[in-house]
């Protein structure tokens, strides 16, 4: 009988930091929170990484001259060009848009490279920057989208105490 009123005791001091929830049996305890991602911090990590290898590119045409670090920068910069808008879709678990995405701007890249300067040249150029503009632009809607599907999935296992039957127990809740 003493372990008991301990444990009761115990439970009661307890209840608020474990979430416990005092509740009739039929009443659903709420879901534990989830947390979302930042439309804004996708933007500015597509951005970013689309600006920060320009100085890349500039400096190795400072420092042009065959081999040696003004390629290794030139090289860096450009493929960094290709990498960069995708970096919110990587942020919004959007991972097969950021692949896609850096595929196509590095076919984009190849063609500009390949086409010594004729058509294929431009239409690499309008592939690359089309693609870069669209990512730019699409990247918050990935952030929705990937936040709307962790609002609609979830489990929740949250202890309940019913003072109508006297009975201690677990509720788990399936959303989806």
């Amino acid at each position: 009988m003493k372990v008991t009123g301990i444990f009761l005791a115990a439970l009661i001091a307890f209840c608020p930091l474990a979430g416990l929830s005092l509740a009739q049996e039929s009443q659903p305890g709420s879901p534990p929170p989830v947390k979302l991602k930042s439309e804004s911090t996708a933007l500015t990590l597509s951005v970013v990484g689309t600006t920060l290898p320009i100085p890349l590119i500039f400096l190795a045409a400072a420092a042009s001259g065959p081999g040696g670090d003004a390629d290794f920068l030139a090289w860096a910069g450009v493929s960094s060009l290709a990498i960069g808008p995708s970096l919110g879709y990587f942020y919004a678990d959007s991972k097969g848009r950021g692949w896609s995405g850096i595929g196509i701007r590095a076919i984009g890249l190849a063609a500009i490279f390949g086409g010594e300067g004729g058509f294929l040249s431009a239409a690499g150029a309008g592939i690359f920057i089309a693609s870069t503009v669209y990512d730019l632009v699409q990247v918050k809607s990935a952030v929705r989208r990937h936040n709307l599907r962790v609002q609609e999935k979830g489990l929740a296992i949250v202890p309940v105490l019913s003072l109508q039957s006297k009975t201690i127990g677990l509720q788990v809740q399936f959303i989806f």
